[in-house]
């Protein structure tokens, strides 16, 4: 993926991904490979506390190394271009959001009693890779004087311990499983598909709308309710766009004009094109499969807001 992106975008593009990723970042709870052994152990060597759970230095630095990194990787081949100096100012924010956001987890998990028993955790171990030896199999002398001193001295942090926070991530993440349900995809499908093509008369007076004289005339672009800005070039609010995108060819206009901004309109309706029945049967598995991925990561980042608003965060770096 990243070749993909460094051999066929842009700069402009880079930037766009750049800021994609970082506001991926503000919300994303699954960066689970990090953690720390020193739980209550003060102040010394913690860069943040989030109601009470300690961040240390060790955390934070292999997490600003990984996102260091990752951008490095998207933006290599521009390393000339001003995009360096993004990194440099915004690797430490994101690594340390991240951290924080995993602490939330952690301490949501804990309130609810989710930390994971002894036996979960070895399971979780014999089941990762760290630990295989040859034919596949876990080696335990491999994984306990091999592979956790090495972990141990490279990172300064408890590898067991960090299998244990991303067991109970994973548990928080089973609460939210049932967000990602979809009902009513159809109507959802519907509404993105559906395309409206309206003539707008553009009118400088209220007087001049309803007597419907010295207006300029426009056919727009067909459209579906996501393209609704471009029919009078800003914002005309909820209510306006309600009567506009409820016009039918039974009734394809709007009785009174419209003000949006200085300007008064009339609309009619004179093109609607609906998908077809053939067409969500083809499309209907791909479709229900990315609402409700959207539906879950909506629903947790509005959890995530709310725990914001209420939970208790010292941070001793800038």
């Amino acid at each position: 993926m990243l070749d993909i992106i460094r051999k066929k975008t842009s700069a402009w593009g880079v930037r766009v991904i750049f800021g994609i990723i970082i506001i991926v970042f503000a919300f994303f709870f699954g960066y689970n490979r990090m953690s720390q052994k020193y739980q209550g152990s003060g102040s010394k060597g913690v860069v943040a506390k989030v109601n009470g759970i300690n961040i240390t230095g060790p955390e934070f630095e292999l997490a600003y190394e990984n996102t260091y990194k990752m951008y490095e990787n998207i933006i290599q081949g521009n390393k000339g271009s001003d995009l360096v100096e993004m990194i440099q100012k915004n690797a430490r924010t994101t690594a340390l959001n991240q951290l924080i956001n995993q602490a939330r987890i952690k301490s949501f998990g804990r309130n609810l009693d989710m930390e994971p028993t002894k036996g979960e955790i070895a399971d979780a171990i014999r089941s990762s890779p760290v630990g295989m030896g040859e034919g596949g199999k876990f080696d335990e002398y491999l994984y306990k004087y091999k592979f956790l001193p090495y972990f141990s001295q490279k990172y300064n942090i408890d590898y067991e311990y960090l299998v244990k926070g991303d067991l109970i991530a994973k548990k928080v993440q089973d609460v939210f499983a049932g967000a990602d349900k979809v009902i009513h995809a159809r109507d959802f499908y519907d509404m993105k598909k559906t395309m409206w093509t309206f003539e707008v008369t553009e009118y400088d007076t209220e007087d001049a709308a309803a007597a419907k004289k010295g207006g300029k005339a426009s056919k727009k672009k067909p459209m579906n309710v996501s393209g609704r800005v471009d029919l009078f070039g800003s914002d005309a609010g909820v209510e306006v766009y309600e009567k506009v995108f409820k016009l039918t060819s039974e009734k394809s206009s709007i009785a009174e004009p419209i003000q949006v901004g200085g300007k008064w309109y009339a609309v009619k309706l004179i093109g609607l094109e609906k998908p077809s029945g053939d067409k969500w049967e083809k499309e209907r598995e791909d479709y229900t499969k990315s609402l409700a991925s959207r539906n879950g990561q909506d629903f947790f980042q509005a959890w995530m807001a709310s725990l914001a608003k209420k939970e208790k965060i010292k941070t001793y770096i800038e």
